[in-house]
């Protein structure tokens, strides 16, 4: 089943201020309601925070890190004010929400590089790969740009498009 950006944002986005911890719980829950497999994880949604500008990572003088908001995560809504936990406004909670998309693609194009560092040559496919490959078929992303997201040849790409029809998860 496929969950609408505007339908997952009802489920998940809170009227008042809420942990990331919490944000990712619900946003997880309403995804396993509707039978996605993939799990998105709090350290996701703060990785692809950080490279959007939104937030950024600094050590304090023990040497532990922390995340703290920029000027634009502070125009969000997330705030620091207890310590080294931020919040997350209604507002932030639905930008997060309306561009978990690109999390998720974030997320894994840093996993399907890793694996290709790990083995260039070999074109199986992983279940993060098929994860993605779908959920970019299924925005009808552009083939050209499928292929430069995932990393393999055309053929390889179409190949695997063919078989996942064939096996009825796409």
């Amino acid at each position: 089943m496929y969950l609408e950006k505007d339908e997952l944002e009802q489920r998940v986005v809170c009227k008042q201020y809420i942990y990331i911890s919490n944000l990712t719980k619900r946003i997880n829950q309403a995804l396993k309601e509707v039978g996605y497999d993939y799990y998105v994880k709090r350290g996701n949604i703060i990785s692809w925070l950080v490279t959007d500008g939104v937030l950024y990572r600094t050590q304090n003088a023990k040497s532990v890190e922390g995340v703290f908001p920029t000027e634009i995560g502070k125009s969000l809504g997330i705030s620091t004010s207890q310590g080294n936990h931020a919040k997350y406004s209604p507002y932030a909670q639905r930008y997060i929400v309306q561009n978990l998309d690109r999390i998720i693609t974030h997320h894994l194009n840093i996993k399907v590089y890793n694996d290709a560092e790990a083995d260039e040559d070999e074109t199986e496919w992983t279940e993060l790969q098929d994860a993605l490959l779908i959920e970019l078929f299924r925005r009808k992303v552009e083939m050209e740009q499928i292929i430069d997201i995932i990393g393999f040849e055309r053929e390889d790409v179409q190949e695997r498009i063919l078989h996942l029809m064939k096996t009825d998860r796409l």
